[in-house]
């Protein structure tokens, strides 16, 4: 089990850890706000804060997953550690904040303020910030997960291992399954007559 220590538990922070570890590493995990607790833990651990606690695996948090409610939010893109990224940060394993970067691109909160709609009343990805920087087409969430998981097996080796394991399931988009499962002969051969003329 992984433990997290955050200064405050927000459901920003709950929403984002149950993305990285719940759905996209499979690992279990605990978030603390107990400082004491954190430091006494002897297994796998990291804390996401505004400064470091003591020698722990750290990532700096820009403040954006402690907030509440929606502001307007101008992210300056980073590019570090062959990811692209919002929320530049000074300290910590990674040079930008991924885990606001990943709740920003996540719940698109880009979306919430005014926009240039398309003629069908949407937000264009032209617009986007990952459109903008050259990022729209790239699994940057998956990339992080990734990245997480290789700082923290690093860091604690045979602790943490990736449960999720790829699966492909064709799907079909058909519009009228049954079209002509209740006709007759003679409204099938009239409706192909009227096809080939």
């Amino acid at each position: 089990m992984i433990l997290i220590y955050t200064s405050s538990i927000t459901s920003r922070i709950r929403y984002i850890f149950n993305i990285f570890f719940r759905d996209l590493l499979q690992t279990e995990f605990q978030i603390t706000d107990q400082t004491e607790a954190f430091l006494n833990y002897k297994g796998a651990r990291f804390s996401y804060c505004p400064a470091q606690l003591s020698d722990e695996v750290f990532f700096e948090s820009g403040g954006l997953l402690h907030e509440s409610g929606i502001r307007e939010v101008d992210p300056v893109y980073v590019c570090a550690h062959d990811l692209h990224g919002l929320f530049p940060v000074k300290r910590g394993c990674s040079k930008f904040d991924f885990f606001a970067s990943a709740f920003y691109l996540i719940s698109r909160y880009e979306e919430y303020f005014p926009f240039l709609a398309d003629k069908h009343g949407r937000f264009d990805a032209l617009q986007s910030v990952a459109y903008k920087n050259g990022f729209l087409n790239k699994p940057v969430i998956d990339q992080y997960a990734l990245f997480l998981f290789e700082i923290l097996s690093a860091r604690f080796p045979g602790e943490i291992s990736i449960q999720r394991k790829y699966s492909f399931q064709p799907t079909f988009d058909i519009d009228i399954a049954y079209a002509f499962r209740s006709r007759g002969l003679i409204r099938s051969l009239a409706g192909a007559t009227k096809s080939l003329s």
